[in-house]
């Protein structure tokens, strides 16, 4: 068996979907190896959660976390540390220096590529985000020094990788998520959704005004759009839906997993991000869509997908622009057969986009060598 510490220096929230995706990443890991240790903040204090593939067992330790990642590694054979993308220090300059003295491989992620048009964009205190990305900036080519590789989810196919980068994709936990009644044209409504924490380059004013101009209508079917989830861009989605008068708009908050399960065999078309060009993008790399996917549901998107390579009948693209959405279209598509069955588009998407497979797979690839 072998051991790995999974850090995420910021304090996890159960019930967002970044906790969710950690957790199924740290788990992953532990999969592969036999153990894993997520640190995360706890207040002052890290907690500890230890991974392995017969247990859970969690702890608070008073000590930093870099700290108590250092203790760790002075008491066990650590082979891999993986650190998602944090605000570099000289403490952790130096936690690097020690990981590699110890023989550690050094797997940093960057969740986002390039990131720092997405940070400034999304950021209401955008003084801070600037002071955050100097500090990146400034330490950037230390931390490139001493990892071993950097996994990144690229964001713009049009900028320059390095050598140390390994491209992943964002995943899923798909124990958890159930696949959806098989695909049908429902002839009463045509169904669509989004979920998750939504941020302006979600685009989904675009949906809105789209609405607005079928009025809530197309070939003689009503269009009902729910939006699950809750953030401060879901309130100006509200504003915005109350001033266009739409009836068909439903503002559902945050549901569970069991009930996001009994919700999804109503959708028809799960919708991903339609502005990416307000983030510099052009893949649309979020959660929401590769979830949409392992639950069988066909995605409409301004960018590249990553089923796209898969299956291109899994997902309705739409131009990144500013226009509002003509959902004539988007239901002629639809209605056409442009898409899939839900049992394909499932199929395909947990074989690739399980965090279990993606875990495996980089490990493999930067660390083990196919051990």
């Amino acid at each position: 068996m072998k051991n790995g510490i999974f850090i995420a220096n910021f304090e996890l929230n159960e019930n967002e979907g970044i906790y969710k995706k950690v957790y199924s990443q740290a788990t992953g890991i532990a999969n592969r190896l036999g153990k894993c240790y997520l640190l995360t903040k706890k207040d002052k204090n890290t907690k500890v959660d230890e991974i392995s593939t017969y247990k859970k067992m969690t702890s608070v330790n008073e000590n930093n976390i870099y700290d108590t990642a250092r203790k760790i590694i002075c008491t066990i054979k650590v082979d891999i540390v993986y650190i998602r993308l944090l605000i570099p220090n000289p403490r952790f300059i130096s936690f690097l220096r020690f990981c590699k003295k110890n023989s550690v491989k050094l797997i940093y992620e960057i969740p986002t590529y390039p990131y720092y048009g997405e940070q400034l964009k999304t950021a209401r205190k955008k003084y801070r985000a600037i002071g955050k990305i100097i500090i990146d900036f400034i330490f950037w080519p230390f931390v490139y020094y001493y990892v071993d590789n950097v996994a990144i989810i690229l964001s713009n196919t049009n900028k320059h990788i390095f050598k140390k980068m390994i491209e992943i994709s964002n995943g899923a936990n798909i124990s958890s998520i159930k696949v959806k009644n098989d695909y049908t044209n429902n002839k009463n409504v045509f169904s669509i959704v989004t979920v998750g924490t939504l941020y302006p380059y979600h685009g989904y004013d675009r949906v809105l005004r789209g609405l607005k101009k079928c009025n809530e209508t197309v070939d003689g079917v009503p269009v009902i759009f729910s939006i699950i989830g809750s953030s401060p861009t879901i309130e100006d989605l509200k504003k915005l839906s109350d001033k266009l008068e739409l009836k068909n708009v439903k503002f559902l908050g945050i549901k569970s997993t069991d009930q996001l399960n009994e919700l999804f065999d109503s959708y028809d078309l799960g919708l991903g991000c339609l502005a990416l060009h307000r983030r510099n993008a052009n893949v649309d790399t979020t959660i929401k869509i590769i979830e949409y996917y392992c639950r069988g549901l066909p995605a409409l998107t301004s960018g590249i997908s990553p089923m796209d390579q898969y299956d291109k009948n899994a997902t309705i693209h739409v131009s990144d622009s500013e226009n509002s959405l003509d959902f004539e279209e988007i239901y002629k598509l639809y209605k056409e057969g442009k898409v899939t069955t839900s049992q394909k588009i499932s199929k395909i998407a947990r074989a690739h986009f399980s965090w279990e497979y993606i875990m495996k797979e980089l490990i493999d690839r930067v660390c083990l060598d196919g051990e």
